[in-house]
């Protein structure tokens, strides 16, 4: 077992010495890949085993190499080439488990979507706390300067008992890749929540989110309907001199329902039309720490944060006329940092104090790793098919600007609008939006 680890660490530290080589690197154990087979560089003479491959493939792809046609115990050369024109999704059954990956996205997706809106509805707190006075005005920006009053003891967190209501929505994009054919996705959804102030410091709620999710495949092979359901439970404390500590807990469970093509009976050139309904769930922990400082009507916070998601999708059947093919169960753990800033303006109208804002952060994904999905036909079990799914890109960034709004009465409003970029998998926008009312 030391020796096996020994030369795939090595073939790693070699592929990496030579990655510069090449303007567009193939790893690969038939020259016939490479453009020109003079140029191939041998990486590990006699190969490896064919589980230290499937074991090295995802690193292979995140250092930036296109992995075609590795076998067992034969020479893994690099060398230049050019991808081929073909991914590997060809058949029915390897489009279904493409699909099948898809979900598993989408899963991934809604999980971040009532992360953010938690996150969103703190961050809407903590401005709000130093925003309105008595009399319906701004420290700040907009007050006048010989103005004397405490922020705390005019604040909306006096009314200890908060309820909201928020909406969120978005599209995107995955990119047709080598291992997949690429699929749109949307998504809509709220969250209900209600928090309480139970110290001037800390504050803690809970929320029940739902979230109705669709993948269409773009090679137009089926699609898929999500409907997440979730439940998290929050809180924030202030700590001195304007430094913030925040946290949720939640989890989650899916219901999927797929329409999609597979073959008919044993003939892959005959194909039909096949349904599927099946279940999943999810939890999810987060950390977030920040401070924000303020300078006339001015906020400027920057913060790091921390979130960690496991997701199960459980085995199902794929039903037509004439066949069944069933999908095996996946899971998925995803483990991301995040650091970045908002910065923000309170100011007053004759209606309302507004708090236009922009937001920015840099995101690191640490896990989510390529996999191998299966799946296999009733009528020959012992016929499996495999595929396997793309590694992420690890960086990435979100920008966004929104506003809010606090009206008399006890109540405010926001809307916010954030783009996903950096990013040559995905692309993606999402809009939320929310209200909230005083007790």
């Amino acid at each position: 077992m030391t020796q096996n680890r020994w030369i795939k660490t090595a073939s790693i530290l070699l592929l990496l010495n030579i990655s510069s080589v090449f303007a567009q690197d193939i790893v690969t154990t038939n020259p016939s890949n490479c453009s020109d087979a003079s140029d191939a560089v041998t990486s590990i003479s006699d190969g490896t085993s064919l589980e230290l491959i499937n074991s090295s493939i995802p690193e292979w792809q995140d250092l930036g190499f296109i992995v075609q046609d590795v076998q067992p115990n034969q020479d893994i050369i690099v060398c230049s080439g050019e991808s081929s024109s073909q991914n590997a999704i060809q058949t029915p059954e390897e489009e279904t488990l493409d699909q099948s990956a898809s979900s598993a996205s989408v899963t991934l997706g809604a999980s971040n979507i009532q992360t953010n809106n938690i996150y969103t509805r703190l961050e809407v707190l903590r401005k709000y706390s130093y925003a309105v006075t008595p009399t319906f005005g701004m420290l700040g920006g907009g007050a006048s300067s010989d103005e004397e009053v405490s922020v705390d003891e005019y604040s909306i967190l006096n009314e200890k008992l908060n309820i909201f209501i928020n909406g969120n929505g978005g599209i995107g994009e995955q990119e047709r890749t080598e291992y997949s054919n690429g699929f749109d996705f949307s998504a809509i959804g709220t969250t209900l929540g209600a928090d309480y102030r139970v110290t001037d410091n800390l504050t803690l709620g809970t929320a029940f989110g739902y979230t109705a999710s669709r993948t269409e495949m773009s090679a137009g092979s089926g699609s898929t309907d999500v409907d997440s359901y979730s439940l998290a439970f929050y809180g924030s404390y202030s700590l001195p001199n304007s430094f913030y500590l925040e946290g949720m807990a939640r989890t989650g469970w899916n219901h999927y329902e797929g329409s999609s093509t597979i073959s008919s009976g044993d003939n892959q050139s005959l194909t039909e039309q096949a349904t599927s309904k099946y279940k999943g769930n999810d939890y999810s922990v987060s950390l977030s720490a920040g401070y924000d400082y303020y300078i006339k009507g001015f906020n400027i916070s920057p913060f790091v944060r921390y979130d960690y998601m496991h997701a199960d999708v459980g085995s199902y059947q794929e039903i037509s006329k004439s066949s069944r093919n069933t999908i095996e169960s996946q899971s998925i753990d995803s483990m991301r940092t995040s650091l970045g800033a908002t910065l923000s303006y309170i100011f007053n109208t004759p209606y309302a104090v507004l708090i236009p804002s922009i937001r920015a952060e840099w995101q690191h994904e640490f896990m989510n790793d390529s996999r191998i999905l299966s799946s296999f036909r009733e009528s020959s079990p012992s016929d499996i098919t495999e595929i396997r799914t793309d590694s992420p890109d690890r960086d990435f960034a979100n920008i966004g600007a929104g506003v809010s709004a606090v009206f008399p009465h006890g109540i405010s409003a926001f809307f916010y609008y954030e783009a996903l970029l950096a990013n040559y998998l995905t692309t993606a926008h999402s809009f939320s939006g929310g209200i909230q009312y005083q007790f």
